[in-house]
């Protein structure tokens, strides 16, 4: 566990009957730099204007200085910030995106959880777990690791994430990289899981690219023992069980609600079937609090539709 900061904050009084919490999360594409941002502030302007987000959640940037530039061009001025630092250089434009958020409201605590090979969780439990179910090494690594984002003044904690590209890959060719998804996913679960119990009046958000479906017939797995990569029967289990490590019980219990569940595709390709690659997955307290998951009919010149959802308390 690393890059651990605590926050002074103004403890604020809402009125829990009349209260709404927007919440919006976005694959930027690509932001590499302020001229990018620059590049695009119509977009974001218009992203701005179009969403108004109180709470939002993004991929696809590549430095935690763009943060305040990012807000800044969509309007979201005077927002507190929080970034994760996964890479520190050397793996190329690509290899660097971050995940980050942007917060109407005073964030109380932010933590790091990178398990690749730039850092290290030590001796943290969830990757002790994650070896004993699926046969990891210490240098499998995961593409990156995951954010997590306390807003105390709303008992809320919000967790962007971007797991790990298949790059149109399937079966045996993709197995590598569902390992990486699934590794941060069982990470993630074990610690919401745990929170729950030591945290019972928190609601917890994991939104992002997951870069898997729901709905994948070709990956969409439910058991952690069992992979089937090539040539599969019906009977057999498929090999990315990410999406059932959030919402199946097979990590702890854990069984998120998926926002996005109804929906097909968010991204500009439209790939129905698969189901969404983006989402937005909630449990806590106020779990039945939530709309449905929406996607946005702008992408804002990105690749990925914003997707976003509204807590009333």
């Amino acid at each position: 566990m690393k890059n651990i900061f605590f926050i002074s904050l103004t403890i604020i009084t809402f009125n829990s009957f009349s209260q709404s919490i927007d919440i919006v999360s976005w694959n930027l594409k690509e932001i590499f730099s302020e001229e990018d941002i620059s590049n695009r502030s119509t977009d974001f302007q218009s992203f701005g204007d179009d969403l108004s987000p109180d709470i939002l959640l993004l991929q696809e940037y590549t430095d935690g200085s763009l943060m305040e530039g990012i807000g800044n061009a969509m309007g979201l001025t005077d927002y507190f910030h929080a970034s994760s630092n996964f890479v520190t250089g050397g793996t190329g434009r690509h290899g660097s995106f971050e995940t980050g958020v942007l917060s109407k409201y005073p964030i109380s605590r932010v933590i790091e959880f990178d398990i690749s090979t730039n850092g290290g969780l030590g001796d943290a439990e969830e990757i002790e777990m994650v070896e004993t179910i699926k046969g990891y090494t210490s240098n499998s690594g995961t593409g990156r690791g995951f954010l997590w984002v306390e807003i105390e003044c709303l008992n809320l904690v919000v967790i962007p994430v971007h797991l790990k590209s298949s790059v149109g890959r399937t079966g045996n060719d993709d197995k590598e990289n569902a390992f990486k998804r699934e590794r941060v996913a069982i990470a993630i679960a074990n610690f919401v899981s745990q929170a729950k119990i030591l945290y019972p009046h928190y609601t917890f958000i994991v939104a992002g690219d997951f870069n898997v479906g729901h709905a994948d017939s070709k990956k969409n797995g439910t058991k952690l023992d069992e992979d089937c990569y090539e040539d599969c029967s019906d009977s057999d289990d498929g090999y990315d069980d990410t999406h059932a490590i959030f919402e199946a019980g097979i990590v702890n219990g854990l069984t998120m609600k998926n926002l996005l569940k109804w929906t097909d595709a968010t991204t500009y390709e439209r790939d129905f079937g698969s189901g969404p690659i983006d989402n937005i997955f909630v449990d806590g307290d106020d779990k039945e609090n939530f709309s449905q998951g929406v996607i946005s009919d702008k992408l804002y010149n990105s690749d990925h539709f914003p997707i976003y959802t509204t807590l009333k308390y």
